[in-house]
Order: structure tokens, then sequence, then C-alpha cells
């Protein structure tokens, strides 16, 4: 090989090497973690996030489901999420709600949940430019729109026809989840405006602020007053009602309306100005001295018992909470009650009446008694489990589920009345707004298909409506006749004896929808007739009973269940003369023993009913008064 061959090799040479240092350079690069440090760049609009190892809250994901009918569950996911607050008008059609120092997910804060079809993500740059949206196809929302406010701030709106309002936030601020609760908007209660000072009538001792000075120990009170009478120059008037009583007052320049004031109240009384004088007197006698009471009848409805009689504890509420000249009378007949009293007690008693005679509310509770197999428990237990999925609020998992029922495949649930006497709209009394449960469409398939196997039997599908805390009973029983005996005359005489079940309901209201039920189920059958000689008879029966306490939601199912029965039959079937033949008789007999064993469970969903209410009925007697 010459010199320049050599020469030419060397440089190649040379070039492989040099390329093969940087490869392995490179490669010792990329495992270093400092190096690799250096060339993760920052997603987030802060330019030194990373660097300085503060990290930016992030809004990644939304889920929304209904609640109820008239109310939205937002469930958002991301990291450090403060609270937010409300920037729209209220009672404005779009709902706008905004996060500040924080920013919307992007591809390097990918999660695992992100895959789940529950979750919808926000990703957005943080540019006033590119927004997100998606429409819904619930009553209670139409829209959400999500884009940024700013450049360390995140807005949602929300639009529905209805309204919406922030109703709950639910988690502390700074958590990586965070639940919010929208409800349709509610107007604010007006309130009233102060009623204006009343303008004192001449003489009247509430409005004179003249300086009293007084001084008595141990007084009698009936002499205080006639002290600060002469004071004023007033005439008075002590009704026999104010008590004999010592009093001790130090007054030094009080207002006398403050004193006059101290001695009513120290001793449970009060005033009434007739031209110029003053009467004083307690609250119940002091009407009846000026002739003012008067006699108003206030017919009951409610607050009656099963026998339709007026409640007698109702005098006595209405006596303890108002000071009355005479107690109360009733008029069973009519069912009405009569009070005496001045107007002002009038209207304290027709506030308590309307609380006392309110019909309350009540419970329509759809039952089914079902009988399952043996073998099929396991498939009635799984299609309770289905029905309870598709409840429109549980907390199956560990957290809160919702969603809304459909009626025939339709949001609206004005294909589905339940007639209710009392609730009248046009010619037709019916609930509106009432929602058919799918688990309702559910368990109905369910049961029909364990039928059509013939793995369950449904003894019967109930339907009640109970007063709340009033017993509801229900017997689906058939009465059974038999010979049970013969009298003097050799005559045959008979007994009844019942089967079938018996369903007993006690339920109670709570707040926020929560009812509380006793249920007993009792069930029985008779299995056979068993001769008891001289032609009589007696029924071989079973019984079966479960009684327990339930606490459910408004709308939500439950299963009792537990009531099992075993039987056991034996049948021969003989071939006739052949099957009779001594020995070889077996050879011609059939046999046929079953054993059989059912379990009845029962399902019911309770409803609440409010029954609105008008003021109660009231009228005056006349009489005659003696002032006008």
């Amino acid at each position: 090989m010459d010199e320049k061959k050599l020469r030419g090799f060397n440089a190649a040479m040379k070039k492989q090497v040099c390329m093969l240092l940087s490869v392995l350079l490179l490669l010792v690069m990329a495992a270093s973690p400092v190096f690799a440090a250096s060339r993760v760049l920052p997603i987030s609009p802060e330019p030194n996030e990373a660097m300085s190892g503060a990290t930016t809250p992030v809004l990644m994901g939304i889920k929304v489901t209904q609640m109820g009918d008239s109310g939205v569950i937002l469930e958002l996911r991301g990291r450090e999420i403060p609270h937010p607050q409300v920037v729209s008008e209220p009672g404005a059609a779009k709902l706008a709600l905004q996060w500040d120092g924080i920013r919307f997910a992007q591809n390097a804060d990918k999660r695992d949940w992100w895959e789940s079809f529950e979750w919808d993500i926000l990703k957005l740059e943080m540019n006033p430019t590119e927004t997100w949206w998606k429409e819904f196809s619930i009553p209670m929302l139409e829209r959400v729109n999500a884009e940024p406010a700013g450049n360390r701030s995140a807005k949602l709106t929300f639009t529905s026809s209805k309204g919406l309002m922030l109703d709950e936030i639910k988690g502390v601020p700074g958590t990586d989840s965070q639940t919010i609760i929208l409800k349709a908007y509610q107007a604010p209660k007006t309130v009233d405006a102060p009623k204006p000072v009343a303008s004192f009538a001449k003489g009247d001792p509430m409005g004179i602020r003249t300086p009293v000075t007084l001084q008595i120990r141990d007084g009698d009170i009936k002499s205080v007053f006639r002290m600060l009478a002469d004071i004023q120059s007033l005439n008075l008037l002590l009704d026999s009602s104010v008590p004999d009583m010592p009093v001790t007052v130090s007054f030094k320049g009080v207002p006398f309306n403050e004193a006059f004031g101290y001695l009513l109240r120290m001793n449970d009384l009060t005033y009434a100005m007739t031209g110029n004088t003053l009467i004083v007197g307690k609250q119940e006698s002091i009407g009846k001295t000026l002739g003012k009471e008067v006699v108003r009848g206030y017919r009951l409805s409610y607050a009656i018992d099963e026998k339709g009689v007026v409640k007698s504890d109702i005098t006595a509420v209405l006596t303890g909470l108002v000071s009355l000249s005479k107690p109360p009378t009733i008029d069973q007949r009519m069912r009405t009650l009569y009070v005496t009293a001045t107007p002002d007690q009038h209207e304290q008693v027709a506030t308590i009446l309307r609380g006392l005679d309110h019909p309350g509310k009540q419970i329509m509770l759809q039952a089914q008694i079902v009988e399952v197999t043996d073998g099929s428990t396991q498939e009635l237990e799984t299609l309770v489990s289905a029905v309870y999925d598709q409840w429109l609020v549980n907390f199956s998992g560990g957290r809160l589920n919702t969603g809304i029922t459909t009626v025939n495949g339709s949001w609206s649930s004005s294909n589905y009345k339940i007639p209710l006497a009392g609730y009248m709209q046009g010619e037709d009394a019916y609930i509106e707004n009432f929602v058919l449960d799918a688990g309702q469409k559910i368990l109905s398939a369910g049961l029909s298909a364990l039928e059509t196997n013939n793995k369950a039997k449904v003894l019967a599908k109930p339907s009640i409506i109970a007063v709340d805390a009033q017993e509801a009973k229900v017997q689906l029983t058939r009465n059974y006749k038999y010979v049970s005996g013969v009298d003097s005359n050799g005559n045959s005489t008979f007994s009844e004896v019942n089967a079938g079940p018996t369903l007993t309901f006690t339920p109670v209201i709570g707040r926020t929808g929560i009812v509380t039920i006793k249920v007993v189920i009792e069930t029985g059958e008779i299995i056979a007739f068993r001769s008891a000689g001289n032609g009589a008879q007696a029924p071989e029966t079973t019984s079966r009973r479960v009684e327990t306490l339930v606490r459910v939601r408004n709308g939500e199912p439950f299963a009792v269940g537990g009531l099992y029965q075993e039987n056991k039959t034996r049948e021969r079937n003989r071939i006739p003369v052949l099957g009779y033949i001594p020995l070889l008789g077996d050879l011609f007999t059939m046999r046929n023993d079953q054993h059989t064993k059912s379990e009845v469970a029962m399902i019911v969903i309770p409803y609440i009913l409010d029954i609105p209410d008008e003021k109660i009925e009231a009228f005056e007697l006349d009489q005659s008064s003696l002032i006008k």
C-alpha cells in the first residue's frame, strides 16, 4: 500500500472513531438524569413551573349527571383545584363559573382515567381564541362551554332553559377532585320592608319619653302603675287580672316609656288606650274588658282520628301557645273548633291551626311479592342489584353515582301520570312530573323472564297509598271452608281458615326525602286437610313471617326476603290389580319423591306524594259589643 492510500485510510478511520464517540456521548447524556431533565420543556404557560418546583393547578376532566328532576351534579378532576366563583347574573339562562389561578389540561397531564367513557377531558391552550363545548340531552342541562378567562383562569358556562344556580361545593380547595351541585334557579324571597315606627296617639305611654325618677321598695305593683299615671295625668283602669305582688324599683331619669315597658314585661301584662284612659291587665283578660273578643269557628279537616272525631289534644296545644280568656270548644258533629279571642290572638290561632290541621304527606308503595325456587335465588338477587343500579341516586362503589331515568325512551315526564284525588288541574286529578323509574322496567322484564322459565311466581302486585306515620295493610288472602265437626242433630259444621300474603306498612317521612318504613310480611298456605274423625277435617297450614325496619330515599327500591319453605312429597301410583299383588306389586308401582325449597321475597318502591292545602276555613259568630 502506497503512502497516499495509507493517509486516506487513516483519515477514514479517524472519521468513524469520531462518529462512534459522538454516539456514545449522546447515549451517556440521555441516560444521565441531569441531561434528561434539561431536555423536558414546561407544558404550562408559566415558563419556570418545572425549574422552580411549583405546580400550577390544572382542570383536566368533567363528568355531568342529572340529579332528580331539578338538579345537576358536576364532578371535576385535575390537580389542586380551587373553589370557583359565580361570574354570571343571577337567574340568567347561562350560569358561568370561574376558577382563578388554574389552567386547562394538555397532553403531558394525561392520566389513566382519561380513557374512561364517563369523563370529558378539557384540553385547551390558554389563549382567548380556543374553546371547548359539548351538548347534553338531560332535562336540566343543554350545553357546557369551556374557555380561558385571562392568562391564569378557566371558565365553564352551563346553558339551561330553566336557569341554574350554584347550590353546593363539596371538597376543600386545593384537592384533586371536586363535586359541585347545581339546581334550578329560585329567586330569593322578597323580604318585607320594615314596618314604620308606630305613631303613638296623644297620651299613649309608649310614646312618652319624659324622664322619670322613682324610688320604691317592696311597693305594690298597682300603686306603682297609679304613680306613673299620675305623673302624666292619665286616667288609669287596672284590670282584675293585675296581680297583687311587691316590686322594688329605682328609676333615675329613665324615659317614661322604658319604665312602663319594664313593669309590663316583668309581670306578663299588656295595655290598651281608650281615649285618655290607660287600661292595664293580662292579655287574655284585657280583650274581654275592652269588649273586643270575637268568637270564631274553625272547620277542621285533618286533625281527626280514624273515627272522624276531632283530636282532643288540639285544644291543649292552642291553650299552651296562646293565652286565651276561656278554653276552646269542639263541636264534634260539625268538626268545628270555636275560639274566643281578640283579633290579634285569632291571627296566632289561625297560624297554629294551619300546622295542626294540615293534610301532611302521603306515600305510595308499589310492591311485588315473588316466590322463587331454591335454584333461582341468585338470579333474583342479581335482578335486584340491577334495579339498584338504575336508581336515580345510589352510593355503590364507595362514591356517589347518579343517572336520570327515562319514560319510553324520552326524557319527557308527561307520558306518565298517576291519578290522585285532591290535586286538581283542569278536569283531571294527577301528579305532574312523575318519572317512571327505569328500574321498574328492568324489574318487570326480569320477573317475567323468571316466570316464563318456571323459576319464579309473582304472587301479587299490590299498590297502596298510606298517610305519613299511619299504618296501611294489604291482605291478599283466600278463605277456605272445611267441615270442622257435627252438631247435636248430626249436621256438619263449617269453619274457615285464611291463607295468603298479608302486608303491613307504617311509613314515616323524614327530612330530605328519607322514608322510614316498618314492614311486616306474613304469608302461608294450606298443605292438606287431614281427617279428624266423625267426618271432620283439620287443615294443615304453613306460616311465614318477617318484620323489619328500613330507611330508604324517595323512589329507592328495597327488597325483603328470607321467607323459606321446604316441601317433601311422596307419590305412589299403582297399576290396577297388578300393583296390589303381594311382593310382585312393587314391580308395577311408580314412585315419585319430590323435595322442593322456595323463598318468598318482596320488592317495594316508596314514592312521596305532596298534597297541596288551602287556608283553614273560618267564620265569625254574630255578637253584640259595648264598644264598637
